[in-house]
């Protein structure tokens, strides 16, 4: 992993409630200057976004009481173009559109591997834009 591609010093936040995995995602991430910010209910989340204005969000989109997608679009109303990767989901047509119309760079499919979560991260502060990896949603229809 080369650790030139990313801008020193970026935050992302973590919107999810289990964290066997976030361990080794932040340890790794440090190495390219990103830190984490972990978040475990909607509120704790929203607060975090208004202090700390993070460069991305990754969103536990099949937790119901972590907000899905609906915690996104409270996210936009503080953050507008804060970009968004969501890691799992329901994956029906209706779901799959409001994440397309939420501007979501990517899907991660559930579960996910640490080292794709850190991929997505790493190409997501770098570009700014759709996202491919081997994903659900942003491998396919990325452009």
């Amino acid at each position: 992993m080369s650790t030139d591609i990313v801008e020193p010093t970026r935050r992302i936040l973590v919107v999810e409630a289990r964290s066997e995995w976030l361990e080794g995602v932040a340890r790794e991430l440090a190495r390219v200057s990103v830190t984490l910010r972990w978040a475990t209910t909607e509120n704790q989340s929203l607060r975090i976004l208004k202090s700390e204005r993070p460069s991305l969000a990754l969103v536990a989109a099949d937790e119901p009481r972590l907000g899905g997608l609906n915690l996104v679009r409270r996210m936009h109303l503080i953050a507008e173009n804060l970009p968004v990767v969501l890691i799992g989901g329901r994956y029906d047509r209706h779901w799959l559109e409001e994440a397309l119309r939420l501007k979501a760079l990517t899907i991660l499919p559930r579960p996910v591997s640490k080292v794709t979560v850190i991929e997505t991260v790493i190409k997501a502060l770098k570009v700014g834009s759709p996202v491919k990896t081997p994903g659900w949603f942003g491998g396919a229809s990325a452009n």
